[in-house]
Protein backbone atom coordinates (compact mmCIF):
# COMPACT_ATOMS: atom_id res chain seq x y z
CA UNK A 1 0.00 0.00 0.00
CA UNK A 2 1.28 3.34 -0.84
CA UNK A 3 1.33 6.73 0.76
CA UNK A 4 -0.63 9.76 0.17
CA UNK A 5 0.93 12.61 -1.41
CA UNK A 6 1.10 15.48 1.74
CA UNK A 7 -0.16 19.00 0.56
CA UNK A 8 2.21 22.41 1.74
CA UNK A 9 1.64 24.15 4.74
CA UNK A 10 0.64 27.56 2.49
CA UNK A 11 -1.62 25.75 0.57
CA UNK A 12 -3.55 24.17 3.41
CA UNK A 13 -3.27 27.85 4.69
CA UNK A 14 -5.18 29.22 1.84
CA UNK A 15 -7.32 26.21 1.91
CA UNK A 16 -8.60 27.47 5.66
CA UNK A 17 -9.19 31.30 4.15
CA UNK A 18 -11.17 30.30 1.19
CA UNK A 19 -13.75 28.17 3.73
CA UNK A 20 -14.26 31.63 5.72
CA UNK A 21 -17.42 33.50 4.51
CA UNK A 22 -15.10 36.61 5.39
CA UNK A 23 -12.29 36.42 3.91
CA UNK A 24 -11.13 39.21 2.05
CA UNK A 25 -10.68 38.41 -1.65
CA UNK A 26 -7.39 40.76 -1.53
CA UNK A 27 -6.14 38.69 1.19
CA UNK A 28 -6.95 35.48 -0.09
CA UNK A 29 -5.30 36.71 -3.71
CA UNK A 30 -1.86 37.78 -1.95
CA UNK A 31 -1.41 34.31 -0.47
CA UNK A 32 -2.10 33.03 -3.30
CA UNK A 33 0.21 34.82 -5.14
CA UNK A 34 2.99 33.44 -3.32
CA UNK A 35 2.41 29.71 -4.82
CA UNK A 36 3.29 30.04 -8.43
CA UNK A 37 1.21 27.08 -9.70
CA UNK A 38 -1.60 27.84 -8.10
CA UNK A 39 -1.04 31.41 -9.21
CA UNK A 40 -1.11 30.11 -12.83
CA UNK A 41 -4.13 27.75 -12.30
CA UNK A 42 -6.07 31.00 -10.95
CA UNK A 43 -5.29 33.04 -13.80
CA UNK A 44 -5.44 30.03 -16.51
CA UNK A 45 -8.95 29.86 -14.42
CA UNK A 46 -10.04 33.25 -15.99
CA UNK A 47 -9.66 31.83 -19.95
CA UNK A 48 -12.40 28.94 -18.77
CA UNK A 49 -15.91 29.43 -21.14
CA UNK A 50 -17.74 28.44 -17.94
CA UNK A 51 -16.61 31.85 -15.81
CA UNK A 52 -17.32 33.91 -19.02
CA UNK A 53 -14.19 35.90 -18.40
CA UNK A 54 -13.21 38.54 -21.28
CA UNK A 55 -11.18 40.88 -20.12
CA UNK A 56 -7.06 40.50 -19.63
CA UNK A 57 -6.01 39.29 -16.14
CA UNK A 58 -3.15 41.00 -14.75
CA UNK A 59 -2.22 38.67 -11.13
CA UNK A 60 -3.75 36.21 -9.02
CA UNK A 61 -5.27 38.95 -6.76
CA UNK A 62 -7.15 40.44 -10.24
CA UNK A 63 -8.24 36.88 -11.08
CA UNK A 64 -9.35 36.09 -8.10
CA UNK A 65 -11.42 39.23 -7.51
CA UNK A 66 -12.96 38.12 -11.10
CA UNK A 67 -13.79 35.11 -9.84
CA UNK A 68 -15.55 36.11 -6.47
CA UNK A 69 -14.72 33.44 -3.55
CA UNK A 70 -17.30 30.74 -4.55
CA UNK A 71 -15.37 29.63 -7.96
CA UNK A 72 -11.83 30.42 -6.13
CA UNK A 73 -12.71 28.21 -3.38
CA UNK A 74 -13.81 25.28 -5.95
CA UNK A 75 -10.44 25.83 -8.00
CA UNK A 76 -8.26 25.86 -4.78
CA UNK A 77 -9.81 22.59 -3.88
CA UNK A 78 -9.65 21.23 -7.40
CA UNK A 79 -5.46 22.53 -6.71
CA UNK A 80 -5.07 20.05 -3.83
CA UNK A 81 -7.08 16.89 -5.22
CA UNK A 82 -5.60 17.49 -8.91
CA UNK A 83 -1.74 17.45 -6.30
CA UNK A 84 -2.62 14.40 -4.54
CA UNK A 85 -3.82 12.29 -7.38
CA UNK A 86 -0.70 13.97 -9.65
CA UNK A 87 2.27 11.16 -8.89
CA UNK A 88 0.05 7.88 -10.48
CA UNK A 89 0.43 8.73 -14.25
CA UNK A 90 -3.14 7.22 -16.55
CA UNK A 91 -4.55 5.65 -13.37
CA UNK A 92 -4.34 8.95 -11.32
CA UNK A 93 -5.53 10.84 -14.10
CA UNK A 94 -8.79 8.71 -14.65
CA UNK A 95 -9.41 8.92 -10.76
CA UNK A 96 -8.60 12.83 -11.12
CA UNK A 97 -11.27 13.08 -13.71
CA UNK A 98 -14.02 10.77 -11.44
CA UNK A 99 -13.54 13.21 -8.93
CA UNK A 100 -14.25 16.33 -11.10
CA UNK A 101 -17.29 14.32 -13.04
CA UNK A 102 -18.69 13.64 -9.15
CA UNK A 103 -18.34 16.94 -8.17
CA UNK A 104 -19.95 18.67 -11.12
CA UNK A 105 -22.89 16.12 -11.33
CA UNK A 106 -23.74 16.81 -7.54
CA UNK A 107 -23.61 20.58 -8.22
CA UNK A 108 -26.01 20.12 -11.29
CA UNK A 109 -28.87 18.22 -9.26
CA UNK A 110 -28.66 20.66 -6.49
CA UNK A 111 -29.34 23.14 -8.68
CA UNK A 112 -32.09 21.50 -11.09
CA UNK A 113 -33.53 19.90 -7.63
CA UNK A 114 -33.07 23.69 -5.53
CA UNK A 115 -31.44 22.31 -3.05
CA UNK A 116 -30.25 25.04 -0.53
CA UNK A 117 -26.69 24.07 -0.38
CA UNK A 118 -23.17 25.73 -0.37
CA UNK A 119 -22.26 25.11 -3.96
CA UNK A 120 -18.47 25.07 -3.28
CA UNK A 121 -18.73 23.02 0.10
CA UNK A 122 -20.45 20.21 -2.29
CA UNK A 123 -17.94 20.63 -5.10
CA UNK A 124 -15.26 20.16 -2.31
CA UNK A 125 -17.02 17.33 -1.03
CA UNK A 126 -17.11 15.76 -4.62
CA UNK A 127 -13.80 16.39 -4.97
CA UNK A 128 -12.12 14.92 -1.99
CA UNK A 129 -14.53 11.75 -1.15
CA UNK A 130 -12.50 9.05 -2.98
CA UNK A 131 -8.61 10.72 -2.59
CA UNK A 132 -7.47 7.45 0.01
CA UNK A 133 -7.96 5.73 -3.30
CA UNK A 134 -4.41 6.76 -4.12
CA UNK A 135 -2.75 4.90 -1.35
CA UNK A 136 -3.60 1.71 -3.75
CA UNK A 137 -3.38 3.05 -6.92
CA UNK A 138 0.35 2.17 -7.12
CA UNK A 139 -1.50 -1.99 -7.06
CA UNK A 140 -2.20 -2.96 -10.81
CA UNK A 141 -4.70 -5.10 -9.54
CA UNK A 142 -7.13 -2.66 -7.81
CA UNK A 143 -9.96 -1.56 -9.90
CA UNK A 144 -10.69 1.87 -8.40
CA UNK A 145 -13.60 2.62 -10.90
CA UNK A 146 -16.77 1.51 -11.48
CA UNK A 147 -20.52 0.43 -9.82
CA UNK A 148 -19.10 -2.79 -7.29
CA UNK A 149 -18.71 -0.35 -4.65
CA UNK A 150 -19.35 -2.41 -1.96
CA UNK A 151 -17.35 -5.12 -3.10
CA UNK A 152 -14.31 -2.77 -3.81
CA UNK A 153 -14.53 -1.90 -0.20
CA UNK A 154 -14.50 -5.18 1.00
CA UNK A 155 -10.83 -6.48 -1.27
CA UNK A 156 -9.58 -2.99 -0.24
CA UNK A 157 -10.35 -4.14 3.41
CA UNK A 158 -8.98 -8.06 2.80
CA UNK A 159 -5.65 -6.85 1.05
CA UNK A 160 -4.68 -3.65 1.93
CA UNK A 161 -6.57 -4.20 5.94
CA UNK A 162 -8.38 -0.81 5.72
CA UNK A 163 -10.60 0.60 2.83
CA UNK A 164 -10.20 4.04 1.20
CA UNK A 165 -13.12 5.34 3.15
CA UNK A 166 -11.33 5.17 6.15
CA UNK A 167 -8.05 6.49 4.45
CA UNK A 168 -10.07 9.40 3.07
CA UNK A 169 -11.44 10.21 6.79
CA UNK A 170 -8.21 9.53 8.30
CA UNK A 171 -6.65 12.58 5.47
CA UNK A 172 -9.89 14.62 6.52
CA UNK A 173 -8.84 15.16 9.88
CA UNK A 174 -5.89 16.91 8.88
CA UNK A 175 -7.75 18.95 6.25
CA UNK A 176 -9.28 22.32 6.64
CA UNK A 177 -12.47 20.85 5.95
CA UNK A 178 -16.22 21.54 7.32
CA UNK A 179 -17.75 18.53 9.19
CA UNK A 180 -20.30 18.02 6.47
CA UNK A 181 -17.55 17.37 4.46
CA UNK A 182 -16.25 14.51 6.39
CA UNK A 183 -19.70 13.23 7.41
CA UNK A 184 -20.03 13.50 3.05
CA UNK A 185 -16.70 10.89 3.00
CA UNK A 186 -18.21 8.90 5.92
CA UNK A 187 -21.41 8.53 4.66
CA UNK A 188 -21.04 8.03 0.64
CA UNK A 189 -21.06 4.60 0.26
CA UNK A 190 -23.34 3.92 2.79
CA UNK A 191 -26.54 6.50 1.66
CA UNK A 192 -29.13 5.16 -0.60
CA UNK A 193 -29.25 8.77 -2.18
CA UNK A 194 -32.86 9.61 -0.90
CA UNK A 195 -32.07 12.73 1.26
CA UNK A 196 -30.68 15.58 -0.88
CA UNK A 197 -30.46 17.59 1.25
CA UNK A 198 -27.41 16.07 2.74
CA UNK A 199 -23.94 16.04 0.84
CA UNK A 200 -23.65 12.46 0.67
CA UNK A 201 -27.02 11.94 -0.70
CA UNK A 202 -25.94 14.30 -3.70
CA UNK A 203 -23.04 12.50 -4.11
CA UNK A 204 -24.41 8.97 -4.26
CA UNK A 205 -26.97 10.04 -6.36
CA UNK A 206 -24.24 12.01 -8.83
CA UNK A 207 -22.34 8.30 -8.84
CA UNK A 208 -25.95 6.53 -10.02
CA UNK A 209 -25.91 9.62 -12.95
CA UNK A 210 -22.44 9.18 -14.09
CA UNK A 211 -22.51 5.17 -14.23
CA UNK A 212 -25.92 5.43 -16.38
CA UNK A 213 -27.75 3.96 -13.19
CA UNK A 214 -30.71 6.09 -13.86
CA UNK A 215 -33.68 4.03 -11.92
CA UNK A 216 -32.91 5.96 -8.56
CA UNK A 217 -32.61 9.04 -10.35
CA UNK A 218 -36.33 8.46 -11.41
CA UNK A 219 -37.62 9.14 -8.18
CA UNK A 220 -36.58 12.52 -8.42
CA UNK A 221 -36.36 13.49 -12.28
CA UNK A 222 -38.09 12.98 -15.70
CA UNK A 223 -36.10 11.15 -18.63
CA UNK A 224 -35.79 14.36 -19.80
CA UNK A 225 -34.04 16.07 -16.34
CA UNK A 226 -31.99 13.13 -16.30
CA UNK A 227 -30.81 13.51 -19.72
CA UNK A 228 -30.21 17.10 -18.72
CA UNK A 229 -27.87 16.56 -15.99
CA UNK A 230 -26.00 14.27 -17.85
CA UNK A 231 -25.30 17.02 -20.80
CA UNK A 232 -24.46 19.52 -18.34
CA UNK A 233 -21.47 17.20 -16.63
CA UNK A 234 -20.21 16.77 -19.66
CA UNK A 235 -20.43 20.47 -20.93
CA UNK A 236 -18.87 21.13 -17.10
CA UNK A 237 -15.68 19.16 -17.74
CA UNK A 238 -15.35 20.43 -21.61
CA UNK A 239 -15.66 23.89 -19.98
CA UNK A 240 -12.77 23.54 -17.42
CA UNK A 241 -10.77 21.57 -19.71
CA UNK A 242 -8.72 24.73 -20.48
CA UNK A 243 -7.56 25.44 -17.01
CA UNK A 244 -7.91 21.61 -15.84
CA UNK A 245 -6.11 19.69 -18.41
CA UNK A 246 -3.18 19.99 -19.68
Amino acid sequence: MGSVKPISPLVWEIMVDAQRPDVSLLDLGRKISFDPMLSALIIKACRAPAFGITQPVKSPLHAVALLGLENTRQIVASYVARAVVSDYSRRGEELWKHLLTVAYAAQNIARLRKIDVDMAELFTAGLFHDLGKTAFLSDKEYEFLGKNRQERLAFEREKYGRDHVEITLQMARDWPVSEDIKKAIEEHHRSDGKDLNSLSGLLVLAHHLIYQDFEPLKEFFSEKEIRWLEEMYLLDLEGVKVFFEG
